[in-house]
């Protein structure tokens, strides 16, 4: 197998702090690799999560330095409204710019069901908090009205 200088290099250090061969060590690599596509499910389950987390995390640094803490860890943004509510509308956006069709009355049937699902979750608000399993069971599927053509 052929690698890059540079995913070699990392290999190689690998190797060395482990006390591995080149050729356990690259197995190893490997099979990490493929038990994290099997822990999210698939690849690409897992692309995009990493797409998300890096635009969560991303605007909720940049919320943090636009608010006047160019020095907060993302646990200390993570606990501000500002930065995390930065960070959710990144989230959302995201989602919406890779929506995996240009189609506009598809694209408004997204915008439409998010629209009700936060509406379900404003009317929980006055409930008891829940975990993320009652959380589940109080959002239905959502209902949005039938987009018109």
């Amino acid at each position: 197998m052929r690698a890059s200088p540079q995913l070699k290099a990392k290999i190689l250090d690998a190797m060395k702090m482990s006390g591995r061969s080149l050729s356990e060590e690259a197995e190893l690599r490997l099979d990490w690799s493929f038990a994290a596509e099997e822990e999210w499910g698939s690849a690409e389950i897992r692309r995009m999560a990493f797409i998300l987390a890096g635009a969560f995390d991303q605007w909720g640094r940049a919320a943090a330095i636009m608010n006047g803490h160019p020095d907060w860890t993302p646990a200390q943004w993570v606990a501000d409204p500002d930065c995390y509510g930065a960070a959710s509308r990144a989230v959302v956006e995201t989602l919406y710019s890779n929506l995996p069709t240009n189609d506009p009355d598809l694209r408004r049937q997204f915008l439409a069901n998010l629209i009700v699902r936060i509406e379900s979750i404003r009317q929980n608000e006055d409930g008891a908090r829940h975990g993320t399993a009652g959380f589940i069971e109080r959002i239905e599927p959502a209902k949005a009205p039938k987009v018109e053509r």
